[in-house]
């Protein structure tokens, strides 16, 4: 999966999988996305509030990746 498709998973809070370096989780009650296995973002999906947005810089990848959680959400 590219960051395109990811960006548009993202939007709609589906699961999303891309190698080891990010992925999306939807238990149903809360959406979350990891940068490897770093917690980097996480969504009450019954009122849309943020409980986790973790903006730490680690490498490259990862604020690519938080940018790309950012334009997702319109942040």
């Amino acid at each position: 999966m590219n960051y395109q498709a990811i960006e548009w998973a993202i939007k709609e809070r589906r699961p999303f999988g891309h190698g080891q370096s990010m992925t999306g989780e939807n238990d149903g009650k809360t959406y979350s996305i990891y940068s490897y296995s770093t917690l980097i973002y996480q969504e009450d999906l019954s009122n849309g509030n943020a409980l986790l947005w973790n903006t730490d810089k680690y490498s490259q990848t990862t604020s690519r990746q938080q940018n790309i959680i950012k334009r997702a959400l319109g942040l």
